[in-house]
């Protein structure tokens, strides 16, 4: 892929005025954006408020200041106003001669500038609440030329219907931030591989005219640890990435609802997300060499897998108990997955799917029927939304079939079903799982399938004779 079409918008950030270039899919995305806060803030027939998160160098001043510009150029929109956490700093003073406890260690405050420690969370807490209720309210402002607080420096009319506050620590789990997140009605979580936040910091520090070996000793004692901390500590209703080349893209399902969306950007886009970040995912497994490319395709995606294991059907019992050990000890070695074991209803397998004997198409049905509802089960009674399967990586599967139930089960479960093919990938799995030395079976599960696998084996061997 070449490098993404660039519309130059002139912007003012912080204060700063500046020319920004951006992708056509950043461009699009902020105008889905406004187009769904406008609907739902006209539902609600009140002011909406939205808190967009970010680790330091994601962008989420720019993107908030394109999102206001391009509201007021739409006439269907709600005109944004976008306001920053950053004019919550400490005053300057403070800063100078405060003492933090910051990780476990007591620091100056200006050595840890921007952390979590260094807001004032009280303030912070009752201009959103003012915020939240509609009325006029006068927000401070951090002005970057005399690298202070400006208090009351934005006033926002009672008039404003939309507002957008940006900031890191607007949805940290930690205290005290994790009392006020609640306050907005939507929350956006955006992130960006680390490795490019790293390089922006210090690029940024560099322009700022500390040397390159100041402007990694602030990323490593102050930057660094704040996207480590934002990343570990923040989760959102919505969550967005921001691939290598810039461009901003939905992460998951989250911000889609239930239409199901693959994520666009490179491959390893999504990876080094923290499971704190993640949409939680219920996978029903039905061994572990199936498991291998859904669980990291679906982390890439966003979701972060937890393993289900319900599958009645693979015959004999020693059998079913070799499969469970190997996929338990490739997630807990390799993969770094939870595992999970739900009900393993034989009884009802003999009765409800045995009868359909070497019927292959109504067996399979009946069979994926029980397994899945077992696992939508588990998934409600835990508290997950989303629900997938490896039973879509087999070639050797019913696909078409196995999605239809997936699909059916999970709405009666009150579930979003994410099926995905994932057949294109067995190959794969099939050279990691034997690259690996795990076990990797025949035949899909009962007796059925294993007399049906025989025969395919014997007139394969046959055919190959013949030629």
């Amino acid at each position: 892929m070449g490098e993404p079409q660039r519309n130059v918008v002139d912007l003012v950030v912080d204060g700063v005025p500046c020319r920004v270039p951006f992708s056509e899919q950043t461009i699009r995305l902020c105008h889905d954006l406004l187009a769904k806060w406008t609907s739902r803030q006209r539902e609600l027939g009140r002011r909406m408020v939205i808190f967009l998160a970010a680790p330091p160098g994601a962008g989420k001043s720019t993107l908030a200041s394109l999102l206001a510009k391009l509201s007021c150029e739409d006439e269907s929109c709600e005109p944004l106003v976008a306001l920053p956490l950053d004019g919550f700093h400490y005053h300057a003073d403070v800063i100078a001669k405060g003492i933090v406890c910051v990780e476990g260690r007591q620091v100056p405050m200006r050595e840890v500038k921007g952390t979590l420690e260094t807001f004032d969370h009280a303030l912070f807490a009752e201009k959103c609440r003012e915020l939240c209720s509609g009325t006029a309210v006068l927000w401070p402002r951090y002005d970057r030329n005399i690298h202070d607080v400006v208090d009351d420096a934005i006033a926002v009319p009672a008039t404003a219907r939309l507002v957008l506050v940006e900031g890191n620590w607007l949805l940290s789990n930690e205290t005290p931030w994790d009392e006020t997140r609640s306050l907005a009605d939507l929350s956006y979580l955006l992130v960006a591989d680390p490795d490019l936040l790293h390089r922006r910091l210090v690029a940024r520090k560099s322009r700022g005219g500390l040397s390159p070996e100041a402007a990694e000793e602030w990323y490593r004692k102050c930057d660094g640890m704040n996207v480590r901390r934002v990343l570990a500590h923040s989760s959102a209703d919505n969550m967005l990435v921001e691939d290598e080349k810039g461009s901003i893209w939905p992460l998951g399902e989250r911000l889609w609802g239930a239409v199901p969306m693959q994520f666009h950007g490179d491959d390893k886009n999504g990876s080094w997300l923290g499971s704190s970040v993640r949409t939680p995912l219920l996978l029903h497994a039905c061994c572990g060499p199936c498991s291998i490319e859904p669980v990291e395709l679906l982390r890439r995606e966003g979701f972060e897998p937890t393993i289900c294991w319900t599958n009645p059907n693979i015959q004999p019992k020693e059998e079913h108990d070799r499969r469970l050990a190997t996929l338990r000890a490739w997630a807990a070695d390799v993969a770094h997955v939870n595992v999970i074991v739900a009900g393993d209803n034989r009884a009802a397998w003999e009765a409800g799917v045995a009868p359909h004997g070497f019927d292959r198409a109504a067996r399979c049905c009946a069979c994926y029927a029980l397994r899945l509802a077992e696992a939508c089960r588990a998934a409600r009674e835990l508290g997950f939304t989303y629900i997938s399967t490896t039973l879509a990586v087999s070639p050797y599967q019913l696909f078409e079939t196995c999605g239809d139930v997936l699909a059916k089960t999970a709405a009666a479960y009150g579930l979003t079903p994410v099926w995905r093919d994932f057949r294109p990938y067995y190959p794969e799995a099939t050279r990691t799982s034997r690259d690996l030395g795990m076990y990797r079976q025949n035949y899909c599960g009962c007796r059925f399938s294993a007399a049906e696998a025989a025969v395919e084996r014997h007139e394969a061997r046959d055919r190959r004779k013949a030629e």
